[in-house]
């Protein structure tokens, strides 16, 4: 599967861009439309906190948490998971861990796509 590489700010030029997919997530029954960052040396999808809550979760330190690594590794996650389409692609699950780390874009490990 390819993927568009593009930038987020007009000031970046081509060495900028990044493999970038838009998909929808649907849990609980609502709806959100994002924008994933594919990473092709990742092992695990990666959910923005701020994304989580829209998608009616809610933070519980009881939950087990999930160690990250590289530059997550000091931030906690916990286990989720959603429904995710990708264009004309029949909807996926799809399980993250979902961390408070302030992030824009959800990161997919390749191996999902």
């Amino acid at each position: 599967m390819r993927f568009r590489y593009s930038t987020t700010d007009p000031a970046q030029n081509e060495f900028d861009s990044l493999p970038r997919v838009p998909l929808i997530l649907r849990c609980e029954g609502r709806t959100v439309e994002a924008l994933g960052l594919v990473d092709s040396g990742a092992t695990v999808n990666v959910m923005p906190y701020e994304l989580g809550l829209q998608l009616g979760a809610t933070w519980d330190d009881s939950k087990a948490m999930i160690q990250l690594a590289g530059n997550l590794g000091n931030q906690p996650a916990t286990p989720f998971s959603a429904m995710a389409q990708f264009g004309d692609i029949l909807p996926v699950q799809l399980a993250f861990a979902w961390t408070i780390a302030v992030l824009t874009l959800i990161r997919y490990s390749s191996s999902n796509l």
